[in-house]
């Protein structure tokens, strides 16, 4: 479950790469852009977070629940109960950081 919700991440954290590098494609090539330099600035750290601690992280810790039992010999985990409330406290952190980016971003958009 880890693996699928870093997966889901990692598409996340690919439309803000593809918000970053549009944005420096038009830069680049003399126009203003559709990121004003703070909205850039946001969504850089936001790609940042997502892709190491809620893409990175999670799919090592999916894949070390798959390989650890299957080198000791185990049916399962030792503790499934605590990895279980583990994988849920963090889908509970991935879908308040989200929704505060979201706040984060819509709290700083210049009036006028």
């Amino acid at each position: 479950m880890y693996i699928i919700v870093a997966m889901v991440m990692l598409f996340r954290g690919f439309a803000d790469a593809i918000m970053m590098r549009g944005q420096q494609v038009l830069a680049s090539a003399g126009q203003e852009g559709f990121l004003n330099p703070h909205h850039y600035d946001q969504i850089f750290t936001a790609h940042g977070v997502i892709m190491i601690f809620f893409m990175a992280t999670p799919f090592v810790v999916g894949l070390m629940n798959l390989v650890v039992p299957l080198q000791i010999g185990a049916r399962d985990v030792a503790f499934p109960f605590l990895n279980s409330l583990s994988f849920w406290f963090f889908v509970v952190g991935v879908v308040l950081i989200n929704i505060s980016f979201r706040g984060w971003v819509n709290s700083h958009k210049q009036v006028g």
